[in-house]
């Protein structure tokens, strides 16, 4: 990897940052959640770059995916791999403990993952070592993790590396242009970056990377909202026995879309008494945060990961685990999808949209642009006016909703419609990844 005197200048800064952070902050905070059992005490030797793994059964892939969203595209994309190579097996890094445990599902269910592991703290030497001990035949990066010295590593040890399902966050990009020429040099390792659209292969090249080296391969999430864990025994007689509630389902949500939903829902219970409410914070932490803003609303709420303490008639449903959300869309009459009324760029709305589900969204949604363009312009998404009350617009839209199930069934349809269209990007990602990375003839076949 070649780079000039600011562009070495650089790599020391970022190398003496992570340093900084690492033993300054990170390490004890990792060593805290292990004390307080909030951690696994392997959990920070993984991230110190210490990792066993049984005996190689063949040919290794480490494919990283930093949380949930990202390990079911991963998922998707491992499965497609795994029948063009069956002799390969597959180790998945996550970033992040919802990540970890969405991924050690996913391996239960996978014969060819052989391992789950925390991805190192991104410190040059470290992963050098945790690279050669690993000793895999190529690292494939998941959406928008661009760690400098897993690439750097990567191409001192001639590594293969990619990216697939690529995308970068609208505001992330002109940070990352501020140090341009730096990831100028960090993104001359990847020997193919697969972007989810052309807008995305734009963002990418604007902040460094090879156009040639990019390629169109539409968004890996497609094939992989087929699939999930179901829903659990406890919660299955009160959600889909033989006298089911209508629920609202909203997903992924955060102030205030909480404290709106809930108005909306107060309101809208009196014109229909059997509607029950479920809030899904994005972030499970909030949890107890969601139950009080309930419990001022004088709701009941009851708490997914307590099913033996919900009251009979409760009124909410707050969903504090990450994962039981696709279970829940796919009950849902209506879904919501949340990050849209609190202007963080939205949330991706395709589990939703390929269960066939009326979906509801706010205005901002420049996250999952291109997904939600697609589902407004097939007639399978209700978008919020920018210049409405946000609340009234929400309560109006719901009302009209609930009343009118042929504009419900409708919606659903076009949506699991566009969803249809979009799929096999995971067996075209495999195949152009095969051919573009490890010279597989053949490969990057239709």
């Amino acid at each position: 990897m070649k780079s000039d005197l600011l562009t070495r200048a650089c790599w020391h800064l970022y190398d003496l940052g992570i340093a900084v952070v690492t033993w300054a902050i990170l390490v004890p905070a990792g060593l805290a959640s292990v004390a307080l059992g909030r951690a696994a005490p392997g959990e920070l030797g993984e991230r110190l770059g210490r990792l066993h793994l049984p005996q190689r059964r063949g040919p290794r892939l480490v494919v990283h995916a930093v949380s949930v969203g990202e390990v079911s595209a991963a998922g998707a994309l491992v499965a497609a791999l795994a029948t063009e190579r069956p002799g390969w097996t597959f180790l998945l890094t996550t970033g992040n403990r919802q990540g970890r445990r969405a991924a050690g599902d996913l391996r239960e269910r996978s014969a060819v993952i052989e391992g789950v592991a925390a991805l190192p703290w991104d410190r040059r030497r470290a992963m050098r070592r945790w690279l050669g001990r690993i000793s895999p035949v190529g690292v494939v990066v998941v959406e928008t993790e661009i760690w400098p010295n897993l690439f750097r590593a990567c191409s001192d040890l001639d590594i293969p590396l990619a990216i697939v399902n690529g995308r970068l966050v609208p505001r992330d990009v002109a940070r990352y242009r501020l140090a341009r020429r730096f990831f100028t040099a960090v993104l001359a390792v990847p020997r193919w970056i697969g972007a989810q659209s052309e807008r995305e292969r734009e963002a990418f090249v604007a902040i460094g990377a090879h156009r040639e080296r990019i390629g169109v391969t539409g968004n890996l999430k497609l094939d992989a909202v087929s699939s999930g864990p179901p829903l659990p025994m406890a919660w299955r007689d009160r959600l889909a026995g033989p006298v089911r509630p209508r629920l609202l389902v909203a997903g992924s949500t955060h102030h205030p879309e909480e404290r709106l939903l809930l108005r909306a829902f107060t309101e809208l219970r009196r014109d229909h008494p059997g509607l029950r409410l479920v809030l899904a914070p994005r972030r499970p932490r909030r949890a107890a945060r969601v139950r009080r803003l309930t419990a001022s609303s004088a709701l009941v709420s009851a708490t997914w990961s307590r099913p033996e303490e919900a009251p009979e008639g409760w009124d909410v449903l707050v969903v504090d685990e990450i994962g039981p959300l696709r279970a829940l869309f796919a009950l849902a009459e209506i879904a919501f999808v949340g990050g849209s009324l609190a202007d963080r760029g939205g949330h991706n709305p395709l589990e939703p949209a390929a269960l066939g589900k009326p979906i509801v969204m706010g205005p901002s949604s420049g996250n999952f642009r291109e997904i939600v363009d697609g589902l407004r312009r097939s007639g399978g998404l209700c978008s919020l006016s920018t210049t409405a009350d946000p609340g009234e617009a929400l309560r109006c839209t719901l009302a009209r909703l609930l009343d009118d199930a042929e504009e419900r069934n409708a919606l659903g349809e076009r949506a699991a419609a566009f969803c249809d269209l979009g799929r096999g990007v995971a067996v075209r990602t495999a195949r152009t990844l095969l051919a573009r990375v490890w010279g597989a003839p053949g490969a990057d076949r239709p």
